[in-house]
């Protein structure tokens, strides 16, 4: 198998046709079709399966995808690494991080982390699980900080629990239904959701088995970037569900507030997950490291703002 087959397959599953593939990756149709028939007859089974609509990957073809992804993931890793290397630096580390971690203990973790560790290349991302599974998924991150509940399911995942928190529905702090303690009242209600579409029963679940909500409701916004939740929060009646902990943020603390009425039933896990069988860089334990240490501080801090929703038996470490 060659490098360039497995370009052609990853290409034909992003765009959905091989005319479209070959287009984006500069080669002509006959080219890419030529390439991919080679590896079909190198394998001896048909990876896909030609229809009126485009392509369709067989078992084998989605197998192969799967490590393809991964392959030319190490490739590009290699390939910056290296890059890494001619401008003096020696390492890199890529990982998304909660939006409840971001607004919280990130600033004090990333300033002592380029202080011990100066020569990291550092990308940080954005940790919602949208954004996070199919990074982790195809190796391109190392690591993610995010919720675990989500993943209990998923084996090709490994997870260490961090701690254990609380959510609430949350509004802005002058929202009509602020002091409301009836479900009826916000099963009418907008929400505002941090889970990818393809987890809208995940997010509706929820409400319902932690906060009692039914039926569900009928109008929920997926939104991927906390930097975008908070102006519609702010600024409509929308709700959504947020961590105890982000809500003692300078960012948050102002300007929303939990329905008291409201409170999760159930406790939720914050882990480090990273795809099964990876073994972790010294750039990475040493991020974590850094992390567990910061929140135990504020655990033991009286005067820490989230030492009132995090105490040293909510941690796992």
């Amino acid at each position: 198998m060659k490098t360039n087959q497995f370009v052609a397959l990853v290409a034909v599953a992003e765009t959905g046709s091989i005319r479209s593939a070959a287009k984006s990756i500069g080669l002509t149709q006959a080219a890419i079709t030529r390439t991919l028939r080679d590896l079909e007859q190198q394998q001896g089974m048909a990876l896909l399966e030609r229809t009126h609509t485009g392509v369709r990957f067989t078992e084998a073809g989605k197998s192969l995808l799967h490590h393809a992804r991964l392959i030319l993931s190490e490739i590009d890793k290699a390939k910056a690494d290296l890059n890494l290397i001619r401008s003096g630096q020696t390492e890199r580390l890529r990982i998304a991080i909660s939006p409840m971690v971001n607004f919280t203990f990130l600033p004090e973790c990333l300033s002592l982390y380029q202080q011990q560790h100066p020569h990291v290349f550092l990308e940080v991302y954005e940790g919602l699980h949208g954004i996070s599974v199919p990074q982790l998924r195809d190796g391109y991150l190392d690591f993610a900080i995010i919720q675990a509940s989500n993943f209990a399911a998923e084996n090709e995942f490994s997870i260490e629990p961090l701690f254990s928190y609380q959510a609430h529905v949350v509004a802005r702090k002058d929202h009509p239904l602020q002091h409301s303690s009836s479900i009826d009242e916000l099963n009418s209600m907008k929400w505002l959701a941090n889970y990818p579409p393809s987890l809208h029963n995940n997010f509706i679940n929820d409400l319902n088995r932690e906060f009692r909500l039914s039926p569900p409701p009928s109008h929920v916004v997926s939104v991927h970037s906390a930097g975008i939740l908070l102006p519609i929060l702010l600024q409509t009646d929308s709700l959504t569900v947020l961590p105890d902990v982000l809500l003692k943020s300078p960012f948050f603390f102002t300007t929303v507030e939990p329905m008291s009425a409201f409170k999760a039933s159930k406790s939720r896990i914050l882990g480090a997950v990273s795809r099964r069988g990876t073994v972790r860089s010294k750039a990475a334990n040493g991020f974590i490291s850094l992390l567990k240490q910061v929140i135990k501080q504020h655990t033991r801090n009286s005067n820490s703002p989230y030492g009132e929703m995090l105490s040293p038996k909510d941690l796992f470490f």
